[in-house]
């Protein structure tokens, strides 16, 4: 009988293989001297990570994968992988290998198999969220003149998530009702309706507000008296404010009254508020705003050494007061060249006034020595025949108090007038050129 071939695997294989090599996969084995087959390599030699991008922006996502693999590059089947990063603040990592965009910068993020320790990274960019659009907030929606409040602009992602280090550019749609800073702090300057808007990187938002203005209450406007010299300039600034206190942001309008020496103009409005003193006189000047007035500021225009007198507080005109209520009226007068105690001679002072509307109450000199002071219904007579005045310029030399007779009338005006009776030329007093008066009325209110 005839011997049987006897063939080993490997050789079977091998030329199972040379037959088939056409019309199937060939699949290749090791084989030892002793015909067995070599098990497959399943030592984690390295760890690869991948992922679809390598870059994201700040609030994205993105899935990571790991695969470890042996020394040959084959793919193994792995347990399970641990991740982290290696900058938190620009991206975290969760624990199934989920990437979140936190903010812009690089990061590294390692993946580390579990059995064998073996780690592999990736770096990942992570890119600024573009703008989406910018949120605009006011702390109240209406505001008066003369305020200032600070608005808030807030750029978002398409997510509404805010976004910081963004720059912020404000602009106001009437810069007459508001105006509006770098920093988005609005001023209000006039009544009306106003749109802020606050623009980054092309996206914008905005905000209506309504600004609105409390009518005048008053306008005060210091100093009261002012004596000057031809060539001289005052600044007066007069200032509206409301019932609350508050500034109102609009100018008052000049009135004035002059009582000239010669024919020119005594005072000359080179600006707002600014007069320049042009000649000698004396004027009145009040501002008004919707009809509410200041009180009035005297400014006299004087040559050295000329008296100077005024009836009422500062140089006022027109001061108001009801029935009862009293009017302290300081009787101003420049001393200045009184040098020793009777150098005044005889002079006289008198104050007349209407008897039925006012009624002097009292009467407080202030001059040191013996000053002659006399009253009948209708005149206060104030004397100097031995006085030594208490000071060398513009002193108070007398302060008298009214009170509005019981009588009085509402409408009824008392006009106060200061008189100089007799000037003797045998003293001091002859050294003072004409003197300049401003005297003043009393109005009775309702």
């Amino acid at each position: 009988m005839p011997a049987t071939p006897r063939f080993s695997a490997c050789r079977w294989y091998r030329r199972a293989g040379s037959y088939l090599l056409g019309s199937v996969l060939v699949f290749t084995t090791s084989c030892g001297e002793g015909g067995g087959v070599t098990p497959p390599d399943t030592t984690v030699d390295r760890v690869d990570v991948s992922a679809s991008a390598v870059s994201l922006r700040a609030g994205e996502s993105l899935q990571l994968s790991a695969m470890a693999k042996n020394a040959a590059g084959g793919a193994l089947a792995s347990g399970a992988f641990s991740w982290q990063s290696s900058d938190a603040a620009v991206a975290s990592v969760s624990a199934a290998g989920l990437v979140n965009g936190v903010s812009p910068g690089t990061a590294t993020i390692t993946a580390v198999e579990t059995g064998s320790g073996k780690s592999g990274t990736l770096a990942l960019t992570i890119t600024a969220a573009p703008v989406a659009k910018v949120v605009v907030t006011s702390p109240q929606p209406r505001l008066k003149t003369g305020k200032r409040i600070q608005l808030t602009g807030t750029p978002t992602d398409a997510a509404g998530a805010p976004l910081t280090g963004r720059e912020i550019a404000w602009s106001t749609s009437a810069p007459g009702v508001a105006t509006v800073g770098a920093d988005g702090a609005l001023a209000a300057v006039g009544a009306g309706t106003v749109t802020v808007t606050a623009t980054s990187e092309g996206r914008s938002g905005s905000v209506s507000l309504e600004v609105f203005q409390l009518p005048p209450a008053s306008v005060v406007l210091p100093p009261r008296l002012k004596v000057m010299a031809v060539g001289d300039t005052v600044h007066l600034r007069p200032v509206a404010l409301d019932a609350e206190g508050d500034t109102i942001p609009r100018q008052p309008l000049w009135t004035t009254s002059e009582v000239r020496r010669g024919s020119a103009a005594v005072l000359e409005l080179r600006e707002a508020g600014v007069f320049h003193a042009t000649a000698l006189g004396h004027v009145a000047l009040y501002a008004e705003l919707d009809q509410v007035r200041s009180g009035t500021v005297v400014v006299a225009v004087t040559e050295a050494d000329e008296l100077f007198a005024t009836a009422l507080a500062g140089g006022a005109e027109r001061v108001q007061a009801r029935r009862g209520e009293k009017v302290t009226v300081p009787l101003v007068l420049d001393m200045s060249r009184v040098q020793a105690p009777g150098d005044l001679g005889a002079l006289e002072i008198d104050v007349t006034y209407p008897h039925s509307v006012l009624r002097l109450d009292s009467a407080t000199p202030g001059l040191a020595g013996s000053v002659g002071q006399s009253s009948v219904p209708g005149r206060y007579r104030l004397s100097f025949a031995s006085s030594t005045p208490a000071g060398t310029a513009r002193l108070t030399v007398v302060t008298l108090v009214f009170e509005v007779a019981a009588g009085a009338l509402p409408g009824d005006t008392a006009r106060l007038e200061v008189k100089f009776p007799s000037a003797p030329a045998s003293t001091g007093f002859a050294a003072y050129k004409l003197p300049i008066v401003a005297a003043g009325t009393v109005h009775v209110l309702p």
